[in-house]
């Protein structure tokens, strides 16, 4: 479908909107309170955002448990296309990762867990990839400093992680199998 307009989304007074040029397409209440950088592993992408044929939107409850969730709406009709717990952490490739944490309970610092959105469809599937000790280097160090070691780009998770040996990176290609071997890298200036 093609526009000689492009498409605009804004969110205001917790309404999301499009419109094509001056026309409104379509509006969805914004249920929730926008999400801040403190749940879950890395910096996260902005609360909304045109993503291929989708406008996701990430809320948080504000009940006194906090769980967070991202919609994802087509962007010329407004219909719903997903519900997923979560906040986008990377967008690539047609797929949008979301990372299934909202509180530090339910941190995992031995795998990089999260959804993985299929802008097209709409269809979801969760990813763990594992963090594999290095041989002969002990245990893997369990912190809270860990968290802010995750970071995401087109492609790839990166995983911080530190043990007897010192730290390093694991990286994996979110888009690939739960049980792909990561690649281990040693000097954590590679991963950026």
């Amino acid at each position: 479908m093609a526009h000689a307009t492009s498409l605009q989304v804004s969110l205001d007074h917790k309404v999301l909107t499009a419109k094509l040029g001056t026309k409104v397409l379509w509006k969805s209440p914004a249920d929730g309170l926008p999400p801040t950088t403190s749940f879950g592993p890395g910096p996260l992408l902005p609360r909304f955002q045109l993503a291929g044929r989708v406008v996701y939107l990430s809320s948080c409850s504000s009940q006194n448990a906090m769980v967070c969730f991202t919609d994802g709406f087509d962007k010329w009709t407004g219909r719903l296309l997903f519900r997923v717990y979560g906040l986008p952490v990377a967008v690539g490739q047609g797929e949008l990762l979301l990372n299934e944490v909202t509180h530090m309970a339910g941190m995992s610092f031995l795998s990089v867990e999260g959804t993985r959105v299929n802008l097209r469809t709409g269809k979801s599937v969760p990813v763990r990839f594992q963090i594999p000790p290095r041989k002969g280097c002990g245990n893997l160090n369990l912190s809270v400093a860990q968290i802010a070691r995750t970071r995401f780009d087109s492609t790839f998770a990166y995983a911080g992680q530190e043990d007897r040996c010192g730290t390093f990176v694991a990286r994996f290609n979110w888009h690939g199998p739960d049980s792909q071997k990561p690649v281990i890298m040693t000097d954590p200036l590679k991963s950026k």
